[in-house]
């Protein structure tokens, strides 16, 4: 799973992740997400999304799966942030949610340091949430990709990672049909802290578009 399509933009030209994780726990959620839209067709929120493993360990690591619109996966993210002590560093394709903006902003406010970067394309409508959080002062970037920044991530303290193919909107939360992990590994938020470093980068010196 990850933020990754199947198309040779998302492969040669777009930001993005992907994972592979071996886990029959795991595999069982995917599976019946999987026959739910599948076999079903039962799209949108409905009451027979079940998450048979929403919490889970694998190898040790703590897990938490969620798929929307059902699962209220927005309110994960918010009580992820919530509880950052230190860091929330965040990319973002698409950051229009204000329930989580403003999780952000309280922690920001609360002493935590907020970085990020979103897609430049959108980032200046009404209902972005990277103009409030530039106007507070926070250290957030449109980002540097000539094409499209791709990412939905957010790393909290150097060891939580928020991600998946979930955007930060309220269509993500209550109409599309997405998925998202939240995983508490070091070696994992590390991998990903490289990356928001490159990208942030790319977005301080952004290349011309060819």
């Amino acid at each position: 799973t990850g933020s990754w399509n199947y198309t040779d933009g998302d492969t040669y030209h777009l930001n993005n992740n992907m994972i592979v994780i071996h886990s029959r726990e795991l595999a069982a959620n995917y599976t019946t997400e999987f026959e739910r839209l599948f076999i079903t067709r039962d799209f949108g929120p409905s009451n027979t999304d079940v998450v048979p493993h929403p919490t889970l360990s694998i190898a040790g690591v703590p897990v938490q799966n969620c798929f929307s619109p059902s699962g209220h996966c927005a309110d994960l993210v918010v009580q992820a942030i919530d509880g950052a002590q230190h860091s929330v560093d965040f990319l973002a394709f698409s950051f229009t949610d204000k329930n989580i903006g403003a999780a952000m902003l309280a922690r920001a406010k609360a002493g935590v340091t907020v970085r990020g970067v979103v897609e430049t394309t959108g980032s200046q409508t009404s209902s972005a949430q990277y103009g409030p959080l530039k106007k507070a002062g926070l250290e957030v970037y449109t980002d540097g990709n000539p094409w499209v920044m791709h990412h939905k991530v957010i790393i909290i303290d150097g060891h939580i990672v928020v991600f998946g193919s979930f955007n930060f909107t309220a269509s993500a939360n209550t109409s599309n049909n997405e998925n998202l992990l939240i995983i508490d590994d070091r070696q994992l938020a590390q991998a990903f802290e490289t990356e928001f470093a490159r990208i942030v980068a790319v977005a301080q010196h952004p290349p011309v578009k060819p």
